[in-house]
């Protein structure tokens, strides 16, 4: 039994570790052969790049960084949507190393292990590793600021500030929620300043590296572009976020909410009695919208992690420097989500990544604590398989399960098919997903429906003179062509759970 204490602790954890990730997320990109429906926009502003059409490529979407990354790695992979997919699969399966890295500083060896294993076999974490998006980027370079800033607080070394900045920057550049990590750091490292006279002075130099690295690139792209520039990262879109916090607009929607179920209260039964159903909800809507925050993180995590979560959280005692930090960060993000959840009153899970990274550390704490106990038990072999079967195995598994089941690649197949036809670049199109363009070689020449209702779509397809309606939908949903006015099915395409439809004008 001592060889099954010692493993996690071993520095070949960390190997071991990046090889499972590695492995997993390398078969689910084997097993994927459609691109996501946000791929195609980044791709296709990667194209426009490639060719030197810089503002095309913007117009296209407005945030560069991640749409370059795909030109560098086209350079090596000729396959666009491949190049996409490698990065994804690069920056998820090494990602494992900056966040090991910071919970061992921050907590061991062991609990390192465990946090990085949940990590690596998680579903959500693994089926991301197939989509063409920003978001393995994003947590790849947020993984090294994490490191590095945790680094600067406990050992206040001079790369360490610049390195921090470097990654953070980077990050945001992927995704703009990345802007919470400068302020949080900057308010820990202040109140380190003010509470710490000795190293006063390592902390003001650390801060001055810290924010000499977006002053630098502020001069150089002040410089080398016009006052434009910062348009296309979104940067009004943060503004606007700040205000509405400073104004509390973020709170007309959950106001709107309170007084619509006030209305509705009156329509339910017991509605006059005290703690109704709808009195419970209305009074405690803060707390439902809090629910729903924690489990859109612990979906992301796989559910039943919350277990060790609040074991590793609830049970840690002696807090430092590095503690105070993660928690500081943690708990910014989480109240920005939170606003955000209140204000849209919704919230994708992708926007719930940062949480759940930086829950990590706490569930390997609460994991290693299990592990421990387990060591000690009557029949530890059968504890600590118990163990690996619950928070290893079962997770896994289910990652693995895509590679079974047959994709659905209805928006495939309708665009080759596109592609086939006779001066199909000349026919005008609109369509309810991006893909079928995509694959049908149209670049962004066509017209997008983002919605279900598709009358509503045949009166834009009319009014615009378009000549193909096309429409990708659920088979359950929408089982059957649908019979417009002045549009006839031309093609329908099935696979497995989805349908395509390719409507022509009537003759």
């Amino acid at each position: 039994m001592e060889n099954w204490k010692r493993w996690p602790d071993d520095r070949r954890g960390l190997y071991l570790l990046l090889f499972i990730s590695l492995l997993l997320k390398g078969i689910m990109v084997a097993c994927s052969d459609v691109v996501n429906d946000d791929g195609t926009l980044y791709i296709s502003a990667a194209q426009e790049f490639a060719k030197g059409n810089f503002r095309e490529g913007l117009s296209i979407y407005p945030m560069p960084f991640y749409s370059l990354l795909i030109v560098v790695s086209h350079w090596v992979i000729p396959q666009w949507v491949l190049a996409g997919q490698t990065i994804s699969f690069l920056a998820l399966g090494l990602a494992v190393i900056p966040l090991y890295m910071t919970i061992r500083l921050l907590f061991g060896p062991a609990e390192a292990f465990w946090g990085g294993m949940v990590f690596v076999v998680a579903p959500w974490f693994n089926d991301l590793a197939t989509d063409v998006v920003r978001d393995p980027a994003f947590l790849f370079f947020f993984s090294w600021a994490l490191y590095f800033g945790v680094c600067a607080v406990t050992q206040s070394r001079t790369r360490d500030y610049i390195f921090a900045s470097i990654f953070s920057i980077s990050a945001f550049l992927c995704r703009i929620e990345a802007v919470v990590f400068p302020l949080a750091f900057l308010v820990v490292l202040v109140i380190l300043l003010v509470w710490d006279r000795k190293e006063r002075m390592t902390r003001l130099k650390g801060i001055g590296l810290f924010l000499s690295v977006p002053a630098i690139l502020f001069l150089i792209f002040q410089l080398a572009a016009d006052t434009q520039v910062f348009s296309f990262n979104r940067i009004s879109e943060i503004a606007k976020y700040f205000e509405g916090f400073l104004h509390l607009n973020f709170l007309d929607s959950y106001r709107t909410i309170y007084e619509q179920m006030k209305d509705l209260e009156q329509t339910m039964p017991g509605w006059s009695l005290s703690r109704s159903f709808s009195e419970i909800t209305r009074y405690n809507l803060w707390l439902i919208y809090l629910l729903g925050l924690f489990q859109g993180i612990f979906k992301i995590l796989f559910p039943y992690m919350v277990i060790p979560f609040v074991a590793g959280f609830a049970g840690r005692c002696g807090l430092n420097r590095g503690h105070v930090f993660l928690l500081a960060l943690s708990a910014a993000y989480v109240v920005a989500c939170y606003i955000y959840h209140v204000k849209m009153n919704f919230i994708d899970t992708r926007y719930l990544i940062v949480p759940a990274i930086l829950f990590l550390p706490w569930i390997g704490v609460g994991i290693a604590r299990f592990f421990d106990r387990a060591h000690n038990t009557a029949r530890p072999r059968i504890a600590v398989l118990s163990l690996l079967l619950i928070f290893v195995l079962v997770p896994f598994v289910k990652s693995v399960d895509v590679t079974w089941r047959e994709e659905d690649d209805a928006v495939k197949q309708a665009g080759l098919w596109l592609d086939r036809q006779p001066e199909s670049d000349a026919i005008s199109m609109i369509c309810t997903d991006r893909r079928i363009p995509f694959y049908s070689g149209r670049g962004v020449n066509y017209l997008h429906f983002d919605g279900k209702d598709y009358r509503e779509m045949e009166q834009i397809a009319v009014k615009d003179k378009i000549d193909l309606l096309v429409i990708e939908d659920s088979k359950k949903r929408l089982p059957e062509p649908l019979a417009f006015e002045y549009y006839e099915i031309w093609k329908m395409i099935e696979s497995p759970k989805n349908i395509a439809f390719i409507y022509r004008k009537k003759s």
